[in-house]
């Protein structure tokens, strides 16, 4: 798919699923249909048939991401990740690190 948009196409094709079988069972005994293997196909169906919920990072300032409690340290890591001289926010991590003690372990 990513070649596909390296190749200067806008969309992506559609994909038709194909299951090739040659199990012990014949013929195939489980369900084609996709929503039918979760445990709830309705509610299932309705999220995937939907758009989704997006939260686009790069257009929350700073300030306000620090608000967001302990999603905040996840956020701003996430929104400043291409920045190449982390140095001017490693204060604001230390800070969202002992504020919400986070373990060794979380900050891996």
């Amino acid at each position: 798919m990513q070649r596909h948009l390296e190749q200067g196409n806008d969309s992506l094709p559609v994909v038709i699923p194909l299951l090739f079988y040659h199990g012990t069972t014949s013929p195939y005994p489980y369900t084609t249909q996709w929503f039918d293997c979760f445990a709830d196909p309705e509610l299932a169906e309705s999220v995937y048939r939907q758009a989704f919920p997006l939260v686009d990072i790069t257009t929350i300032p700073d300030e306000e991401i620090l608000t967001h409690r302990r999603v905040a340290l996840l956020q701003l890591v996430q929104k400043h990740i291409k920045t190449r001289d982390m140095l001017e926010l490693a204060a604001e991590l230390a800070t969202l690190i002992e504020k919400w003690q986070y373990s060794k372990e979380q900050c891996k």
